[in-house]
């Protein structure tokens, strides 16, 4: 007698950052699932629509994957602080601490894109032999546009772009979420930010 084996509804440890991440079900009762390693993934909703939540699962898949490290950026700690120690970094309420982290992420991006270069390659895959890197920010506006100078606040915006421009094929996804009044309203006279259009890099309205 043979035995079958059936494959679990939900992929077990060990993960990999590579694979898609399971999300929930949807209303026909199927898995819906989103690739990261080659995303940057920016959550919409209404406040209590579950944007924490969705970025949590979105985590939670980076923590238990062999070949991730998490780097999280959270101005209240609450909501990514479950994590704290499973992460690489986490930096709490602190733009200096931020804007020393994205140095240091933007400068790794460069060197992969070295090594790419180098090596003739387009992207990394997991089969180059490097980890990738989830960087998982909530709270942005806190950084962008309330706590620090507005020259701080410039360069962490202006670095936070630069990860999600560039930061894809070098296995560096970025994921956050934004409120959805920043998505669909229009903006009034004196508004220091406008929201998020179709083709933005990163919103220049807040996320949080």
């Amino acid at each position: 007698m043979t035995a079958t084996l059936i494959p679990p509804a939900v992929p077990v440890f060990p993960f990999s950052i590579f694979d898609p991440a399971h999300v929930g079900m949807d209303e026909y009762g199927d898995q819906v699932n989103i690739s990261l390693a080659e995303k940057n993934i920016l959550v919409g909703g209404e406040p209590g629509g579950g944007k924490s939540v969705a970025l949590n699962l979105l985590v939670a898949h980076a923590a238990l994957s062999a070949d991730c490290t998490l780097i999280l950026i959270d101005g209240k700690r609450v909501e990514l602080g479950p994590w704290r120690a499973c992460a690489d970094t986490f930096v709490g309420p602190s733009i200096d601490d931020a804007i020393s982290v994205f140095r240091i992420l933007q400068a790794e991006m460069n060197q992969r894109y070295d090594m790419l270069l180098d090596y003739g390659l387009r992207k990394i895959t997991r089969d180059t032999g490097h980890d990738a890197r989830l960087i998982a920010i909530d709270e942005y506006a806190y950084f962008s546009a309330t706590v620090g100078t507005k020259p701080q606040q410039a360069e962490f915006s202006a670095l936070s772009r630069d990860l999600v421009a560039r930061g894809r094929a070098a296995a560096m996804p970025v994921v956050g979420w934004l409120l959805w009044r920043w998505l669909v309203r229009t903006p009034r006279p004196g508004d220091s930010h406008r929201p998020w259009r179709r083709g933005d890099a990163v919103p220049d309205g807040p996320i949080r």
